[in-house]
């Protein structure tokens, strides 16, 4: 069976890119409304370094779309397509009975109207340089529930000069633990995610 911390792990990680872009602020909400988009309709690769009492967990995530997703941690993979959810430990994957890609659907907004329910401290801090560049960050605070947990979050997102998020800082609470995540998401349509044979 999955440890917890596994568990709790892989819900901030998925909370990591889906809450990206649930903003809301008057001035800049057609652009964040766009990197929405953009996120939802690309092919992307993720890395997301996750803290959590005191450990390191590195997450890949390879998305192609929202719709079909494939985590990959040093322990476990898992993979969420519209038909089915598949989990590897140990080296054998397994079909899972529970559809997390229904509960996926169940959560994330539909609406700019649903996306401003959740959110709060909404802050646009402008342009700041992230190593080599320049990307206007914001930041804002999130309570959500994520496959029946509550996940509390403050968050930082970056977006790049076409509008798309290209970096994530979050500190949330899931399942009573506190975890760090920094995100970088890289554009690569090559990315294809298929059921494992």
């Amino acid at each position: 069976m999955f440890k917890p911390r596994f568990i709790r792990v892989t819900l901030l990680a998925l909370c990591a890119f889906l809450i990206v872009p649930a903003l809301a602020h008057a001035d800049a909400m057609s652009d964040l409304l766009a990197a929405q988009q953009k996120l939802y309709d690309s092919r992307y690769v993720t890395e997301i370094v996750s803290t959590s009492d005191g450990d390191d967990t590195r997450v890949e995530g390879r998305f192609d779309t929202i719709k079909r997703i494939h985590m990959i941690t040093p322990q476990a993979e898992i993979i969420v397509l519209p038909e089915g959810t598949w989990m590897k430990m140990g080296g054998n994957w397994m079909k899972s009975p529970m559809d997390i890609s229904n509960m996926m659907k169940a959560y994330l907004p539909n609406s700019a109207a649903e996306m401003r329910e959740n959110i709060s401290n909404v802050k646009d801090e402008g342009m700041v340089k992230v190593g080599d560049l320049s990307l206007h960050a914001i930041s804002f605070d999130q309570g959500m529930k994520v496959m029946g947990q509550t996940v509390e979050s403050h968050n930082r997102v970056f977006l790049d000069g076409s509008g798309r998020v290209v970096r994530t800082e979050s500190t949330g609470t899931a399942m009573g633990k506190t975890s760090t995540s920094v995100q970088s998401i890289r554009y690569d349509d090559s990315v294809r995610v298929s059921a494992p044979k």
